[in-house]
């Protein structure tokens, strides 16, 4: 969730998506529908009213409340969405503030001299509603509304809330989406962690429809609440002081990774507006290899950038400075390098690797990763001691971030609670 902010100060400039640039290619679809899966969405908002969903198979004259499920899907009249909040209404207004702010970055009406401007003017927006008027929600009532989503149809999710561990029934709605071709949108988190280390969920469901976001500043930094990950967190978009609607026609600012993950779907609205025939993984794609590379974000967030949308929408791909998958040459281990399996309590270990003198870069890829989540890492360190990544939890065939130079360092360090199969290292890769 966000939170509420005073008025912003001067940014850097090229600090934003390149939203205005875009708008001279498109200023949106009504075809693509963006669920908001939050608090509701003031759907009688003057910046919101033209750009919610209507129901086909249940909108038409007298047919909203008819009293019968004319389109099927097991939800009686609903026309705009659909309440799980503890009850099961078709009426999805909302009573905190958050949703209709979230709604507003998605779609509010641009150009019309009123208000705000969503990232798209013209959008769908269909409001699910699951979080309370004081912000929480149940698990249940989460995966009802992911289900309902996968039900209507929509092409994508925004979830700008979190919290709890991993659930086998969330990932399971969320894998359903990923099968029916839907994006699932989702705030990395404001608890200015690693997420690579803590997970945090929704966003950490490892789906290939997930798309994690970090939130930034508008001098183009990581904003200091912003939860980060390399492996685990995708892009990172503007989430400080974000200026959008609220209920009752109103506005305000907020801040928070919840505001900066419409903005990226609004942008994949946009972008897939454009080409309908596309499907969801083109259009994750996309969005990652278009972002502008920020140096700042290179060891926080999986692209080391921050989102384009024009540069989504005519299929620029600026250059990154770090190496590229094509450059690693893998080198032959000289000794096995691995814990023992299972390892044991309160045990450090230390191994350090030498490449070639010509070395630009080294890494070490994991063939197998098996470690308590949190609590048992293995640090890399470049050759002046400085860590470069932390990895923990499960994974197979996990390479780590680069070192710069000829030498990297694995230090391993277990607690004195419980203990997992360990880690072993496939490979050393470099980079002349």
């Amino acid at each position: 969730m966000g939170q509420k902010d005073s008025a912003g100060t001067d940014g850097k400039t090229g600090a934003d998506i390149g939203a205005t640039k875009a708008w001279t290619t498109t200023t949106g679809n009504r075809d693509i529908r963006v669920a908001i899966i939050d608090t509701g969405v003031d759907y009688t908002h003057p910046d919101l009213k033209d750009n919610i969903w209507a129901n086909p198979g249940e909108s038409g004259e007298g047919r909203e409340t008819n009293g019968l499920d004319d389109d099927g899907n097991g939800f009686v009249d609903d026309h705009r969405g659909w309440n799980f909040a503890g009850v099961s209404t078709n009426d999805p207004m909302d009573d905190n503030e958050h949703g209709t702010h979230v709604a507003g970055t998605i779609a509010g009406n641009g150009n019309d001299g009123v208000g705000i401007a969503g990232v798209n003017w013209v959008g769908s927006i269909v409001p699910v509603k699951f979080l309370t008027g004081g912000g929480s929600g149940s698990l249940a009532d989460a995966v009802k509304a992911i289900q309902y989503v996968n039900i209507i149809g929509a092409h994508m999710s925004n979830n700008s809330w979190g919290g709890g561990g991993f659930t086998q029934s969330m990932f399971d709605a969320i894998k359903e989406g990923s099968d029916k071709g839907n994006l699932f949108i989702a705030a990395a988190g404001n608890d200015s962690q690693n997420a690579d280390t803590i997970p945090h969920f929704p966003a950490g469901y490892q789906l290939p429809n997930v798309i994690a976001v970090a939130a930034t500043t508008n001098l183009d930094t990581l904003a200091s609440f912003s939860t980060y990950g390399k492996r685990t967190v995708h892009i990172a978009a503007p989430g400080h002081k974000i200026y959008s609607s609220i209920p009752g026609g109103k506005y305000d600012s907020f801040s928070g990774t919840s505001m900066a993950t419409p903005h990226v779907a609004g942008a994949a609205a946009l972008l897939w507006g454009t080409d309908t025939s596309m499907d969801a993984a083109t259009v994750k794609d996309r969005l990652l290899r278009s972002r502008d590379y920020v140096g700042s974000l290179s060891r926080k967030v999986a692209t080391s950038g921050r989102l384009n949308v024009y540069n989504a929408i005519n299929a620029i791909y600026p250059p990154s400075p770090e190496p590229a998958e094509s450059d690693w040459k893998d080198l032959a281990l000289q000794s096995p390098v691995e814990t023992a399996h299972p390892y044991s309590d309160s045990q450090t270990q230390e191994w350090t690797l030498e490449g070639p003198a010509t070395a630009k870069y080294m890494r070490v890829v994991f063939s197998k990763v098996d470690l308590e989540s949190g609590y048992d890492t293995v640090k890399v360190l470049d050759s002046t001691g400085a860590e470069m990544d932390s990895i923990t939890g499960k994974g197979e065939n996990v390479p780590s971030f680069y070192v710069a130079g000829n030498k990297v360092t694995l230090k391993f360090k277990s607690d004195s609670s419980q203990t997992g199969w360990g880690f072993a290292v496939a490979k050393l890769q470099v980079v002349e």
